[in-house]
């Protein structure tokens, strides 16, 4: 047993002086922040308008404005959601998905359960969900191969029917409807690809004979609706139709579908509403009734509405994949179009999903920017606040300072200042008290891509000192300074050196040298010289296309440059990462200590090693307060840390769909907030962020704080979290009150992770009170204490 008797004498007399600290952490330690303007599918029942996200749900209460979600943290799978029902009578809203997957949502308790039956299934080789209804005790389920009916008290999938008359097997089904047959009784109606086809309810209907085809209508068929028209006559209608001429058409006593209105377009939703019609289509909404003049609603700005409801107010509402959810006007269907401005009904959140980048300022504040090169309403710069939670926009097409095309990235500067580079407009710096300024080619040294024109692309920004070294692609001028009198100076290609195709990025390392990554040119360490104004005392060194033997770049496509905390510089690349151990080895007698090498895990037995994360590929690098590197791929996302051996690297931790709330493993960027070590992480679905294990030290801190506490190993698997650390290196000690010392590690910035185990034996700690220390070189101490529960 060993103890500390001077050193434990002097830690009782210290933590006696300091009381405990708590902090209280979040469902274990996710978060996600999607943007709700992208709303592929509505519903409406239980009182509420529900909007189906690629980050999750929400609803609202009309009654009371009253907004409610639930996202991939709480359980829903995300991603390509498609299809949106009610089940009223037993509480339930499910979510179909473009992979097969359903989500259940129980409304009582806000518990999720995901279903993976459809998806599953390998008989076909397309299992997407395109309609959900409900009918009864059963779930119909439109599908890529045909219908599907899921039993929703079982949890089980009851019968598939993917046989359909004389269609093709496996025909997929666009809508489902419930309506009488023309000779009477309950039918299913089907609108496929490739025609309608219906059965009754009563048959066997796995049998492809249960099924008859509508021969006047062997057309591709959108949706379907069961209609009653002012006089009283209820008829089958269908969005559908020829390539020419797809409209709205009624099924007539004698078979014949007759054109009701020309859309010449997809209808995706028929909704009834009283006597009229809802018919949406592209952009358009249309409140149709036999022998009356059509109502156009115009929503401006519209990108694509995708789904019609009448809401329990009463009013129409319409979820669209760029504005998001909103009502349609009150007016009087009086045959007029109705052209209006959508005031969107949406949860707080950033301006969009489709995020380029992400960034934290040394508040806290994290700044995101999203590009659309094709709708530059779709672009612009968010900001969430870290004391309210709450976003604030500024679009790109309401924003002139941030140019007027899409965005490329976004960096912030240690003093708060936000530099975001655009696709062809060149850099917008905004100032921390919102002043945003444009720099392009008329004020600046910025050169358009080719030399031609305006057309400036600005990639990253790097900072040393008061500098700001800015990088633009495509263009003869990579590297511009901007110094910090406001001046601007172009720096061209060192002899021998050249672009590439892909994205720029800075990496300055302690001895000043400039590691830019020129896509597929690979990877330039630039000597700016003791003049960094003058490109007469540069020099460079490019490191060009794939190397071997674990030498040279693993790939010839770079996508980022980093230097962590020991000065080491991180490449990362198509197939896996480098780097260099000696970076101001790049110009030295020996220039080969400056040559990338590929990553390698510990030496195993008879020291063979392999290499690290090899075939990965890298979209983003980030450091964290300790100095270890995170890596963002298209297969998750990894911490990165030295073994203990000093021998290679391993994976600290790992995030991806299938450990985390994830819903996707490909991972675009990744940024690191020091304050409180919280990881930031966009992917298709929108931005996420989940507690890192790293903080940046507190050179004024008085006492430790532990989160959770008390610390309850069986509910927190990753140990508990010890923050305010005073130094960047400290010794941190784990004892019990008689000073036995039960852990003993060197920890790198501003915070440590405890497992709760007893070094001595590897198994978890006895429930109590344990005092933690930590000691940097100058022998100055900060102390706290954990609570264990077991």
């Amino acid at each position: 047993m060993r103890h500390l008797t001077g050193f434990a004498a002097l830690l009782w007399a210290l933590v006696l002086a300091v009381p405990a600290h708590a902090q209280t952490p979040s469902s274990d330690g996710w978060r996600a922040y999607p943007a709700y303007n992208e709303v592929p599918a509505v519903a409406t029942g239980l009182g509420r308008v529900w909007a189906g996200t690629p980050g999750g749900l929400f609803s609202t209460d009309p009654a009371t404005g009253e907004i409610e979600q639930t996202t991939t943290i709480d359980g829903l799978r995300g991603g390509g959601l498609q299809a949106l029902v009610v089940d009223a009578a037993r509480g339930f809203v499910w979510a179909g998905y473009g992979d097969g997957a359903l989500d259940r949502l129980t409304v009582a308790d806000g518990t999720v359960q995901t279903f993976l039956d459809i998806q599953r299934n390998t008989q076909f080789a397309s299992r997407g969900i395109r309609r959900l209804r409900v009918r009864g005790d059963s779930l119909y389920v439109a599908t890529d191969f045909g219908v599907v009916v899921f039993d929703p008290v079982r949890s089980e999938v009851r019968n598939t029917y993917s046989r359909l008359a004389t269609l093709p097997p496996a025909t997929p089904v666009n809508d489902i409807l419930f309506a009488p047959l023309p000779g009477g009784g309950a039918g299913l109606w089907l609108a496929t690809e490739s025609g309608i086809a219906r059965a009754p309810l009563a048959a066997t209907l796995q049998s492809p004979t249960a099924w008859t085809l509508e021969p006047a209508f062997l057309q591709r068929a959108i949706s379907l609706a069961l209609f009653t028209d002012g006089a009283g006559g209820e008829a089958v209608h269908v969005g559908g139709g020829p390539a020419n001429a797809r409209d709205l058409y009624r099924r007539q006593p004698d078979g014949t579908w007759s054109r009701q209105i020309s859309v010449n377009g997809d209808l995706t939703a028929l909704v009834p509403d009283g006597d009229r019609l809802l018919a949406l289509s592209a952009s358009v909404v249309r409140a149709f009734a036999p022998g009356q003049p059509t109502t156009t609603y115009r929503p401006a700005g519209s990108e694509a509405p995708r789904g019609v409801v009448v809401g329990p107010d009463g009013r129409r509402w319409v979820g669209d994949v760029g504005v998001g959810l909103f009502r349609l006007p009150d007016v009087a269907d009086d045959g007029t179009t109705v052209t209006f401005a959508p005031e969107p009904v949406l949860p707080d959140g950033p301006f969009s999903n489709r995020l380029v980048d992400v960034d934290v300022a040394p508040d806290g504040t994290v700044w995101a920017a999203t590009g659309n090169t094709v709708d530059l309403s779709r672009s612009g710069v968010s900001r969430l606040d870290p004391e309210t939670g709450d976003w604030s926009v500024l679009p790109v097409d309401s924003t002139p300072a941030l140019g007027r095309t899409s965005l490329e990235s976004l960096v912030t500067g240690p003093d708060g200042t936000v530099y975001a580079g655009t696709y062809g407009d060149g850099l917008a710096v905004i100032d921390p008290d919102g002043t945003t300024v444009l720099y392009d080619e008329t004020n600046s040294s910025l050169l358009a891509a080719g030399d031609q024109g305006t057309f400036i692309v600005v990639s990253n920004v790097a900072f040393e000192g008061d500098r700001r070294w800015v990088a633009s692609r495509e263009a003869r001028i990579a590297l511009n300074l901007f110094a910090a009198d406001g001046t601007w100076t172009a720096l061209p290609y060192p002899a021998g050196t050249s672009g590439g195709a892909g994205r720029y990025t800075i990496a300055v390392d302690r001895l000043g040298y400039k590691w830019l990554n020129v896509g597929s040119g690979g990877l330039i360490v630039w000597d700016t010289g003791a003049d960094p104004a003058s490109p007469a005392d540069d020099r460079a060194r490019q490191y060009r296309g794939q190397g071997t033997g674990g030498s040279g770049l693993p790939s010839p496509m770079v996508a980022d440059v980093v230097v962590d905390g020991s000065g080491v510089v991180w490449i990362g690349t198509s197939r896996g990462l480098a780097t260099v151990f000696s970076p101001g080895s790049a110009f030295a007698a020996d220039p080969a200590l400056g040559v990338p090498q590929w990553t390698t895990t510990p030496a195993g037995e008879g020291g063979q090693r392999d290499f690290f994360l090899r075939d990965v590929t890298v979209n983003d690098l980030d450091v964290d307060p300790s100095g270890r590197v995170w890596v963002a791929t298209s297969s998750g996302a990894y911490l990165v840390e030295a073994s203990p051996s000093g021998s290679g690297f391993t994976v600290a931790r790992q995030l991806s769909a299938a450990t985390s709330p994830l819903p996707s493993d490909n991972v675009f960027r990744i940024a690191v907030r020091a304050s409180d070590g919280r990881v930031f992480l966009t992917t298709a679905e929108g931005l996420f962020s989940v507690a890192g294990d790293a903080t940046a030290p507190r050179p004024t801190s008085e006492a430790l704080t532990a989160s959770p506490s008390p610390f309850r190993p069986a509910e927190s698997p990753l140990g508990v979290l010890v923050s305010g650390l005073a130094s960047a290196r400290s010794t941190v000690r784990v004892l019990t009150l008689a000073g036995e010392l039960v852990h003993e590690a060197s920890a790198a910035g501003g915070s440590f992770r405890w497992d709760g185990r007893d070094d001595r034996s590897g198994d978890l700690v006895s429930s109590g009170v344990y005092l933690v220390t930590a000691v940097d070189d100058e022998g100055q101490a900060v102390v706290g204490k954990v609570a264990v529960i077991r």
